[in-house]
């Protein structure tokens, strides 16, 4: 799998935006799986540069705005009258013929008129260089923004780490910002996203079980086993070396609903055997012995479905392998817990439910008597 990286350098100066861009190219380019990076703002219009020697200008009389009129005036010219042409107005531009506004000699020739009354050649009050202008300026939030665009092959948010580490011992200019997007950007919101569905989707299927048990017990300690889930999720990838992508977000989606289905075979038969009158003890230890199959028949028939896109490469393995490797963790965690710490909190649970009940009954036994006797007298 392959996404797009975008760093963005934002602040106002040009030239050191320019030299952090250069700089951050480099870095991009040393990381084994960014690819194709490159500067967005291209160098490549050449221009001619004029700066204004204020001093020297104030010494005639002038102001670097003077100056700079008059340069305008005899390059791109000024719009000096209208004339009607045929019944339309057109607009008559003063300004140097084409062959004496070819080089930077003819910028020499210019005379700015001085309010003291004499002309001053544009040579003594100006110094010009050549150089190469951006073809384009990118702004936002009101700031200038230089990118770096590049293609990343396999995890994005382990390039970005590696970018930022290098990055971060960089020292960058006052005033200047760096920024991640592209594929970063819409990971991050992905994760989001998948973190509220998550929590939305967990206080559902709460919500769900206790309309069909008819209790809110039954369907708290069923919950407890999705904690054990998270734990399995995190082994697989840590024993694997997997990153927790947004793919693996997925897949803990997925096995939320999958987790859930044993708990509810497993406390809906304890029940069962309850309403049966077993004891308590015994209830809960034939139906893990009774539906102690069935639970592991379910999840070998998904851990094996999906051990081929867990472990075999291919093309698009970067989307399968989280996702699969995040259900087939998670549930061979959950299971064992299922198994083990379901049985042990309902009979923690129904004991003691169990003990009030025995309690008021015995209380309602002490006071038969003697209500009878008030009765009698």
């Amino acid at each position: 799998m392959s996404g797009g990286l975008t760093v963005s350098v934002r602040g106002n100066d040009l030239e050191e935006g320019k030299e952090l861009a250069a700089k951050i190219e480099e870095i991009m380019g040393t990381v084994a799986t960014v690819q194709d990076a490159r500067v967005s703002r291209e160098e490549g219009l050449p221009e001619y540069r004029i700066r204004v020697d204020r001093n020297r200008a104030a010494q005639y009389g002038l102001t670097a705005a003077q100056v700079g009129i008059t340069i305008k005036r005899a390059f791109a010219g000024e719009t000096v009258a209208t004339v009607l042409l045929e019944g339309e107005e057109v607009d008559v531009r003063v300004r140097f013929r084409p062959e004496d506004r070819v080089s930077i000699r003819d910028i020499d020739r210019i005379s700015v008129a001085s309010p003291l009354g004499f002309s001053v050649p544009l040579t003594n009050l100006v110094e010009i260089d050549k150089a190469y202008g951006p073809v384009s300026i990118g702004r936002e939030n009101q700031q200038r923004v230089i990118e770096i665009n590049a293609s990343v092959t396999g995890d994005v948010r382990t390039a970005v780490n590696r970018i930022k580490e290098q990055v971060d011992q960089l020292a960058i200019p006052p005033g200047f910002s760096i920024v991640y997007g592209g594929s970063w950007e819409d990971i991050q919101s992905v994760v989001k996203d998948l973190v509220l569905v998550l929590v939305l989707s967990m206080i559902l299927i709460y919500f769900i079980m206790a309309a069909q048990f008819e209790s809110f017990r039954d369907p708290f300690i069923i919950m407890f086993t999705l904690p054990m889930t998270f734990v399995g999720v995190i082994w697989i990838h840590l024993l694997t070396g997997t990153i927790f992508s947004a793919f693996s977000g997925i897949g803990l989606l997925m096995l939320v609903g999958i987790v859930v289905n044993n708990g509810i075979i497993l406390v809906d038969y304890t029940n069962l055997l309850r309403k049966r009158d077993y004891e308590l003890t015994r209830a809960v230890v034939s139906a893990g012995r009774i539906r102690l199959r069935p639970i592991l028949m379910t999840m070998l028939t998904t851990i094996l479905a999906l051990l081929p896109l867990a472990f075999f490469g291919g093309s698009g393995s970067e989307l399968r392998t989280p996702m699969a490797l995040t259900v087939v963790g998670g549930l061979l965690v959950s299971t064992v817990f299922t198994l083990i710490l379901i049985p042990v909190l309902y009979h923690l649970f129904e004991g003691r439910r169990e003990k009030r009940r025995l309690r008021r009954v015995a209380e309602r036994k002490e006071r038969q008597p003697e209500m009878l006797e008030v009765a009698r007298g």
